[in-house]
């Protein structure tokens, strides 16, 4: 197979990489630092592509939130990448 067709999208690629893109949106982590008493939640993975600030502990206000691209870009060429893997993979065992 060359990487031309690897690439190439069809039906499966697609529905399996909506469905682990939407599992990438709702990964959720959260960054706490103790020292500024400010917490910062992020989305994304492997790695984040958003964050926001929810302000201090102690009050709890939201201020600023953020896209962070090179993450975003990422991780949109990782999630798109494993379903060609998976598929190329069913594909060689399906024709053994």
């Amino acid at each position: 197979m060359k990487i031309k067709q690897f690439l190439k999208p069809d039906w499966r690629k697609i529905v399996i990489f909506g469905i682990l893109l939407i599992i990438c949106i709702k990964w959720r982590s959260n960054i706490v630092m103790l020292a500024g008493l400010r917490s910062i939640a992020s989305y994304g993975f492997p790695l984040p592509f958003y964050s926001y600030d929810t302000g201090s502990v102690e009050t709890i206000t939201p201020s600023s939130s953020k896209i962070i691209w090179p993450g975003l870009i990422f991780d949109i060429i990782f999630w798109y990448l494993l379903p060609c893997l998976i598929i190329w993979i069913y594909d060689k065992r399906l024709k053994k």
